[in-house]
């Protein structure tokens, strides 16, 4: 009942934010979701912190830092509130919706993929759960976004129409595809890899996607002149590489899979053959023997 509660004002946060803040900006945010799961992990689950957990924080907090120094130099501009205004910044360019195909059918053909040939424990499904989840979160913080700034223009005075033009509604079902597309994938990673290998990396492409679908959609990067580009990109930059470490600590997927099939392949002789770990002694002690006499 507790989770589910602090799930619901998560979720109403951080709508909420997306009606006060640029997609982009709220970017770097997302990352600092680690640091708080490694701050209850050492509190609540007593998990040892390793100086990896240490420096991934602090590229973290100061990436955050620095993103907003760049979005304080910005220009403060107001967001699109009615519907045309968005549907001028979607279609400003065809890049949007090349963008929004081409993603789709990545994930399509990969998840396919995956499926038909079994492959759910390999590099490719790590890759295909860990990206696809971070993706169509940030799509769905996008549709959010589309939508608070809708329903804003319409209670905002003079009130616009927009609630009951169709096109609305679509945004609203992209929001329900979207984050059921997203808990599918998120649960086959968590499954299949465990937390501890799988939220690094999702949270990664969740602080990329969101970026880019600000930058895109959204069209904020005309707010930014060079320097605050530039000091906004650094930070986001140093809050990717902080989750990447994290990634990099993480062990492989298919090292934990090797090991496993090696523990079952042992105790299956070791059922079978009683005289399995004599068996073994003797051999280890031939092998060094060998060795030795080898080097003499």
């Amino acid at each position: 009942m507790i989770g589910v509660l602090l799930l619901a004002c998560g979720t109403i946060s951080a709508v909420v934010n997306l009606g006060i803040l640029r997609q982009s900006v709220t970017a770097p945010f997302a990352a600092t979701t680690l640091v708080f799961n490694g701050v209850l992990a050492c509190t609540v689950l007593h998990e040892p912190i390793t100086r990896f957990d240490v420096l991934a924080t602090i590229l973290v907090l100061l990436g955050v830092c620095v993103a907003m120094v760049g979005v304080g130099m910005a220009e403060q501009q107001s967001t699109a509130s009615v519907l045309a205004d968005i549907e001028r910044l979607f279609l400003h360019s065809p890049f949007p919706a090349v963008c929004t195909g081409a993603t789709a059918s990545a994930l399509l053909a990969t998840t396919w993929l995956i499926q038909h040939h079994y492959l759910q424990t390999s590099a490719l499904g790590f890759c295909c759960f860990a990206v696809g989840a971070g993706v169509l979160s940030g799509f769905s913080s996008l549709c959010v976004k589309a939508t608070v700034e809708i329903t804003k223009g319409a209670v905002e005075s003079p009130p616009s129409d927009d609630l009951q033009n169709p096109v609305t509604y679509i945004f609203v079902l992209g929001i329900v595809v979207c984050v059921l597309a997203q808990l599918k994938l998120m649960s086959l990673g968590l499954q299949h890899f465990g937390t501890l290998k799988f939220v690094p990396a999702y949270h990664a492409f969740i602080v990329l996607s969101n970026l880019m679908n600000g930058l895109v959609f959204f069209d904020e990067a005309r707010n930014y002149d060079q320097h605050a580009l530039a000091v906004f990109g650094v930070g986001c930059g140093l809050a990717i590489a902080g989750v990447l470490l994290l990634v990099a600590k993480a062990p492989h997927p298919q090292d934990e899979l090797l090991m496993d099939v090696f523990e079952l392949d042992d105790g299956f002789e070791r059922a079978c053959n009683p005289d399995f770990v004599e068996d073994r002694e003797k051999d280890d002690t031939l092998k060094t023997r060998g060795w030795k006499r080898a080097r003499a």
